[in-house]
């Protein structure tokens, strides 16, 4: 596993592929060119929230952060300003763990299980990890809010 078990699977919105069709001087993105194990569609960094669990055909799946790139998006992509330009556009796809094994198989549907909205979404995730704060109203209260939500992976 990449990452360990709280980056066991990368998720990337098939939403985000138009936005990065017009900004990458790429003729063609096809499905997983971003690295994820699932492209999906309906779900995204603003309406997931970190903790939040989901089923796709017999496994389950927690949501526990956004994604951080490294060298390797560079490399596949041939270009030197991927990883500014992935952390600030904001699609930034999601990592979760597999609480629960199973067989899955393309288009099987996508069923939320468990939602904590008291959680915070992926997108503000990001955005602390992008240490850009003056994006949030009250940036304390939601740092305090992030460090007690059971499903954010332990801190290095």
């Amino acid at each position: 596993m990449h990452g360990g078990p709280h980056q066991a699977v990368y998720c990337y919105p098939s939403e985000h592929y138009d936005f990065w069709q017009g900004t990458l001087s790429q003729k063609d993105l096809s499905t997983a060119t971003f690295g994820e194990n699932f492209t999906t569609f309906g779900l995204n960094e603003s309406n997931l929230f970190i903790g939040d669990v989901f089923q796709i055909g017999e496994a389950a799946f927690q949501v526990t952060m956004p994604r951080i790139p490294c060298f390797k998006l560079v490399h596949k992509l041939g270009d030197k300003t991927m990883i500014k330009q992935f952390l600030h556009s904001g699609r930034s796809g999601f990592y979760c763990r597999v609480p629960k094994e199973g067989k899955v198989k393309a288009g099987d549907a996508i069923n939320m299980v468990n939602r904590d909205q008291q959680a915070i979404s992926v997108h503000t995730a990001l955005i602390l990890y992008k240490l850009d704060l003056n994006l949030l109203n009250n940036p304390a209260e939601i740092f305090i809010k992030a460090l007690s939500i059971e499903g954010l992976p332990p801190l290095l």
